[in-house]
C-alpha cells in the first residue's frame, strides 16, 4: 500500500451501510454499547459485535486483495461519534497488523476527514463517503480526527493479523469465536 494506507471506494454498498447504521442505532438505544472511551469520550462504542464481526470476515477477501497476503480476522470496534467529538492521535495495538476504518455515514453537512501520517511523515486527511473504507497500517501510522461539526458519524473498525505472521495466534483477539465479548 502506498505510504501505508489505501482508500477503497464502495468497500460495501451504501444501502448496506445504511442498514448497519440503523442496526447500530438500535443496539445503542438498547444499552448494548458503552459510553465513550479514552480515545473518543463523546461517543457510543461496541467491541466484537456479531454483525460487525461477521462483516469483518465477509470483507477479508477485499483486504487480502489489496495486501496480496492472507489475513485472519482479529476483532471489530465501532463508534457513533457525536457533535464536538474528536479522535485522539494514536497508533493501534501492536497486534493490529492491518486496520480498516469503514464509514457508515451519519447526520452531517460535510464529511468528517480521518487524518493519517504516512511513512514519509506527511499528514493526509481523507474523506470517506458512506460505504468507503481506508485500509491502513494502524499500528505503525498515527491517525486521528479533528473536531466533528455534525450531529452523528457512524464508523466501524476491523483489525486483522497476517495468517503467517507473528500474531497469527491472536485469531478473534483470543476469543473462542467471533461475535463474543
Amino acid at each position: 500500500m502506498k505510504n501505508g494506507y489505501e482508500i477503497v471506494k464502495k468497500f460495501i454498498d451504501p444501502s448496506f451501510a445504511e442498514y448497519l447504521r440503523n442496526y447500530f442505532t438500535v443496539i445503542s438505544k438498547n444499552g448494548l454499547c458503552t459510553q465513550g472511551d479514552d480515545q473518543a469520550p463523546n461517543s457510543y462504542c461496541v467491541y466484537g459485535d456479531p454483525a460487525f464481526d461477521t462483516l469483518m470476515v465477509m470483507t477479508s477477501p477485499i483486504v487480502e486483495n489489496f495486501l496480496k497476503k492472507r489475513v485472519l480476522p482479529q476483532y471489530t470496534y465501532a463508534r457513533i461519534y457525536f457533535q464536538d467529538s474528536i479522535l485522539e492521535k494514536h497508533t493501534d495495538r501492536p497486534e493490529c497488523e492491518i486496520s480498516v476504518t469503514l464509514s457508515l455515514g451519519g447526520v452531517y453537512n460535510h464529511l468528517w476527514p480521518i487524518c493519517i501520517e504516512d511513512y514519509d511523515g506527511n499528514e493526509n486527511c481523507v474523506e470517506l463517503n458512506v460505504g468507503d473504507a481506508m485500509i491502513y497500517y494502524g499500528r505503525d501510522l498515527e491517525h486521528w480526527r479533528n473536531k466533528f461539526n455534525g450531529v452523528s458519524q457512524y464508523q466501524v473498525f476491523f483489525h486483522y493479523v497476517y495468517a503467517d505472521g507473528k500474531y497469527k495466534d491472536r485469531l478473534f483477539d483470543g476469543r473462542p469465536n467471533i461475535g463474543l465479548p
